[in-house]
């Protein structure tokens, strides 16, 4: 997807709130296109990644509460993700949040069912 198409969905999604958060779930194997659409969305909304988590924080229940309290979740869905049991546990709790939950594919990988129904971006 081009960039200019993905930071106009992003204006789109992130525009409601001064003071909303998105946050990105992404495996590490994906980390540089975390960084990407991280400075993307960071121009419309406050973006949080678990390269936020200060050392010494029990990192698995900040992630929980930040994706607990967030307004949008974006699901970056790889190989990698798909194959990570921290990614699995991060986009479920995404579902059960009132969270709007934006999956983006980065390749091939078929998304999960719960994650298939849900319009997302091509950003391969």
């Amino acid at each position: 997807m081009a960039l200019s198409r993905l930071v106009l969905l992003l204006a789109l999604l992130c525009s409601q709130a001064a003071s909303a958060q998105t946050v990105i779930v992404y495996s590490h194997v994906d980390r540089i296109a975390a960084a990407r659409l991280r400075a993307a969305a960071a121009v419309y909304d406050t973006v949080w990644l678990d390269t936020d988590i200060p050392a010494g924080t029990m990192w698995r229940a900040e992630v929980a509460q930040r994706i607990s309290s967030a307004r949008v979740v974006l699901i970056l869905w790889s190989k990698s993700a798909a194959q990570s049991p921290e990614v699995g546990a991060e986009w479920r709790q995404a579902l059960a949040s009132r969270a709007r939950v934006v999956p983006v594919m980065l390749d091939a990988a078929p998304l999960p069912a719960e994650l298939a129904c849900r319009q997302g971006l091509d950003w391969r």
